[in-house]
């Protein structure tokens, strides 16, 4: 019984009432994904997964749900097919952004997006060619900086900076660029010649993830102040950025390993939140949310219908960005303001 509320409690956390838009990637592609989450945080949108023939009837069900205005296609004929697209526009309007590999269509996505320009932007490097030969880790800390900052981000080899990144980025308006990932002087040379400052965040990917959350916990604050909700992700594959609800004026941790979990309760007891949830991978969640009680940074309710209410209002105000938060929230939180899975 206990296992069954528990998936319940999921279900509820990863729903909503409506969205205007909706932008859906293929399963075998995360860098597409990933990309779609930075603009899903930029427009309020939902990133729905689907398979590259078809819609599986519950994420059809869920694009009813959700009654968007538009519908994104992030990806070419190949990720998702022409038949899928075809599907969705008897009732909806439905525009696909894509380009040749992966790096074209983070391109493609950055200008659609940011019309308006940006002065700043991500560049991470990505090995371009199959799905399972890039550095999914890697983008997944550029994407979470990207959305602390609301920039663009885009996929670059580490050997080169393409001509269709070199031309997004002036049009878009970038002249500085935080660049993630061991690249070969030459990209930076190349940046430094279309008159584009650069920094860099480079090493192993353990210390890129430290040095990643660091900034983003700087601009969050720097955007939103001191006291915002978090959402800790229990990561087991690429999918789990995208299906955690969006946290616009929030911040969130990614966590690999049991090995990171003493670091992350550290990194609760030293800051300040409104509010937490603890979603993702169930077993991962189970041994963060247990490390969190024993620190009395959580406290669970038994009340399980109780906690679903309250969990499905938070999830709904922490996606339209409405929390307020004040010193008297200074409190620990119970599993109604915060989801252990």
């Amino acid at each position: 019984m206990r296992k069954a509320l528990l998936l319940s409690l999921l279900f509820v956390a990863f729903s909503v009432v409506r969205a205007e838009s909706v932008i859906l990637v293929s399963e075998i592609n995360y860098p597409d994904a990933l990309i779609a989450d930075v603009v899903a945080n930029r427009i309020g949108a939902e990133v729905l997964i689907v398979e590259p023939d078809e819609i599986p009837n519950e994420t059809l069900a869920e694009i009813q749900n959700l009654t968007p205005t538009d519908i994104y296609i992030f990806g070419g004929p190949v990720v998702i097919s022409e038949e899928v697209e075809a599907q969705l526009n008897t009732t909806y309007n439905v525009t696909r952004i894509f380009g040749i590999t992966r790096v074209g269509t983070a391109a493609e996505v950055a200008l659609f997006f940011w019309q308006d320009g940006s002065a700043r932007a991500v560049l991470v490097a990505d090995e371009v060619g199959a799905p399972e030969g890039g550095n999914p880790d890697l983008v997944a800390q550029a994407k979470e900086l990207a959305k602390a900052e609301d920039i663009p981000v885009f996929i670059i080899p580490s050997d080169q900076l393409p001509d269709v990144v070199s031309e997004a980025l002036q049009q878009v308006g970038v002249n500085n660029v935080t660049v993630i990932g061991n690249v070969q002087s030459g990209v930076l040379n190349e940046l430094t010649n279309l008159g584009i400052s650069y920094e860099q965040i480079t090493g192993e990917v353990r210390e890129i993830k430290e040095e990643v959350e660091e900034r983003v916990e700087r601009k969050i604050k720097e955007r939103w102040g001191e006291n915002v909700p978090l959402v800790i992700i229990a990561v087991g594959n690429w999918t789990d950025h995208v299906k955690a609800p969006a946290v616009p004026r929030g911040r969130v941790i990614l966590v690999w390993s049991a090995d990171e979990v003493n670091s992350v309760v550290q990194k609760v007891k030293n800051a300040t939140y409104s509010r937490l949830f603890v979603l993702g991978r169930p077993d991962l969640a189970r041994q963060i949310a247990d490390a969190l009680e024993a620190e009395e940074l959580l406290i669970r309710s038994s009340n399980f219908k109780e906690a679903m209410t309250h969990g499905r209002e938070n999830i709904k105000a922490i996606r339209k960005g409405n929390f307020r938060s004040t010193a008297s929230e200074r409190k620990p939180p119970s599993i109604g303001d915060g989801i252990w899975l």
